[in-house]
């Protein structure tokens, strides 16, 4: 009976998928995040959570069916600011070792449910994205390691996450609604800080991405 009330919210939430204008990536991204990690570590705590974190994908989906975002072009004066932070894995990630590439730097946390719906997105965003002209960053803010290192372990989220545990890069962005994704031009230049959740498989945010490796084309 316990195992049946994990199942139960997340089969019921699956009859909203029907109604949702989601995109075929957010949907293959989220069951690979509930699935992977493999049988070797299979455990019903582990699986029960992860059936959790996707219901409450799909029960919030059912309520509001569509991101809600703003699209804010950033003024000349705060477009050099710059980022720096090490991952999770001791990796160093900068505004300078990005320089040629479009950045879309993002800023999330776990508790933040819109950005539990982006997560999955952004990832398919990185998978099918070339390496040498688009990275995506994910920024942890104001969480432990340890909180960010069991919420990747139950997810299978394989994006760089930069911890910003004191909130220092999130402050010089004026970060103040999460989730919060800046994206940053090929010369290092933040041109838009969009507000809210993004399906960033779409063809919308798609157009904004080569926008900006390609100036003439920027709007």
């Amino acid at each position: 009976m316990i195992i049946l009330s994990f199942y139960l919210p997340f089969l019921t939430n699956l009859l909203l998928l029907y109604h949702l204008p989601m995109s075929p990536g957010y949907l293959i991204n989220s069951f690979r995040c509930l699935f992977q990690s493999g049988y070797r570590n299979f455990s019903y705590r582990n699986f029960s959570y992860r059936i959790i974190f996707l219901s409450i994908h799909f029960f919030i989906l059912g309520s509001s069916a569509q991101a809600q975002f703003i699209r804010i072009p950033l003024p000349s004066k705060e477009q050099r600011l710059n980022f720096s932070g090490t991952d999770l894995d001791g990796n160093l990630w900068s505004s300078s070792n990005q320089l040629g590439k479009a950045v879309v730097l993002n800023f999330w946390a776990t508790w933040c449910a819109p950005c539990l719906i982006e997560l999955p997105t952004l990832q398919t965003l990185a998978q099918i994205s070339d390496p040498d002209l688009v990275s995506v960053i994910s920024v942890n803010v104001r969480q432990l390691k340890p909180q960010v290192q069991r919420f990747v372990s139950v997810t299978a989220l394989e994006l760089p996450i930069i911890l910003d545990s004191k909130g220092e890069i999130a402050k010089s962005f004026n970060i103040r609604i999460y989730p919060t994704t800046i994206l940053i031009d090929s010369q290092g230049l933040a041109k838009w800080k969009i507000e809210g959740d993004v399906d960033w498989t779409s063809q919308q945010a798609n157009s904004w991405i080569q926008a900006l490796n390609n100036p003439k084309f920027r709007r």
